[in-house]
């Protein structure tokens, strides 16, 4: 009978044959081509590793003991290159797998304030990634916000998952506004100014960064230069769900930061949690927003819309407390169009905000 290897290669002649026990031997087969057959015996039953097929028969005589060294030699030999040939392959693999990647984004919006109407500044930001063989990529950022910027600039050597190492210019990981800067990823017109104002004054510098994932983490730690003295930077992230993140970050220049947030999403409501410290300013900020999809069950909805409210309390100047709802409309993934309302109650006053926007990601 004929049996097929789907996956496998072209067997040749048998190379060798060895005595497993009494009535079962081995006959081994080097594979050379994929996608063919070859010719086994009704009585044969095979079983196979990476790159050698070994088939079992009852049926053959006992080799002499020189025939048994010159085997032995054999599957040593054959074993060697079967492991060469495996990691020569997975070179290969890697060689092909290279790619190149272009990502960003841009918003834009108007606010009405007591003062009259006021344009939300343009920030547009454009990234491009370049992954090649041996676990070596390379990364670049441009943003522009007031003048254009190179925000991000490295390179990365990852060895397996767990362990990569990147240096370069890179972005600090502390703080929900400095990871979650994509419109996609919040719901308000614009990043909330309490944790803005008492983040690192530069949110990007020079280094070399440790990273990688386990199970249900992510880690990383910074070595960083900041005004010509040394900063360290870590972030800790735990998905216990799918749905579901938890980290905590820290920065240290003599001074530190801590922050912690939250995030959690399904296919009707997204929320998001912050709280961050800052002995520098001395000052706190917590927030808090959460969103419903009102197109949520409906049949044929390719669209979103989320209904939102957002909460938010800083004490960087003074006490300020900031109350948001709003709708965030996405008529494409790619694409959110914004509109809120904002109340910030302070100390002796209190003001009234109107502002819409609109966001587009890629890819």
């Amino acid at each position: 009978m004929s049996a097929a290897f789907p996956s496998c290669e072209k067997a040749t002649l048998p190379l060798i044959i060895l005595p497993f026990n009494k009535s079962t031997y081995y006959i081994i087969f080097l594979q050379q081509h994929r996608q063919s057959t070859v010719k086994i015996l009704p009585t044969f039953k095979y079983c196979r590793t990476q790159r050698i097929i070994v088939i079992l028969h009852k049926k053959f005589k006992k080799l002499k003991k020189h025939s048994m060294k010159r085997a032995i030699i054999c599957v040593i030999a054959l074993s060697a290159i079967s492991v060469m040939a495996a990691a020569k392959d997975e070179d290969s693999s890697k060689a092909r797998n290279s790619s190149f990647t272009i990502e960003g984004y841009g918003e834009t919006g108007v606010m009405k304030t007591s003062e009259g109407y006021n344009a939300v500044s343009p920030h547009v930001l454009a990234g491009a990634e370049y992954i090649w063989k041996y676990g070596w990529s390379a990364f670049g950022e441009v943003e522009y916000a007031d003048a254009a910027d190179i925000t991000q600039l490295f390179a990365q050597k990852t060895f397996t998952e767990w362990a990569a190492v990147r240096f370069g210019k890179m972005t600090v990981p502390v703080g929900i506004s400095n990871l979650l800067d994509n419109p996609m990823d919040h719901f308000s017109v614009s990043l909330p100014l309490g944790e803005t104002d008492i983040l690192p004054e530069n949110c990007n510098l020079t280094g070399i960064s440790f990273l990688g994932s386990h199970k249900m983490c992510n880690y990383e730690a910074q070595i960083l230069l900041a005004n010509d003295s040394l900063a360290l930077a870590m972030r800790i992230e735990n998905s216990p769900a799918d749905n579901l993140s938890i980290d905590a970050s820290g920065y240290y220049d003599g001074k530190f930061i801590v922050s912690s947030n939250l995030r959690f999403s399904s296919d009707a409501v997204i929320a998001r949690a912050v709280a961050t410290y800052s002995q520098r300013a001395n000052a706190v900020h917590c927030g808090a927003e959460a969103g419903y999809d009102l197109f949520h069950g409906l049949p044929k909805a390719n669209s979103r819309l989320f209904a939102f409210v957002r909460y938010d309390f800083s004490n960087h100047k003074e006490n300020c407390h900031s109350a948001k709802i709003g709708i965030n409309y996405l008529p494409l993934e790619q694409i959110v169009i914004k509109a809120e309302y904002e109340r910030n109650i302070l100390r002796n006053s209190s003001d009234n905000n109107l502002a819409i926007g609109v966001g587009i990601s890629l890819p």
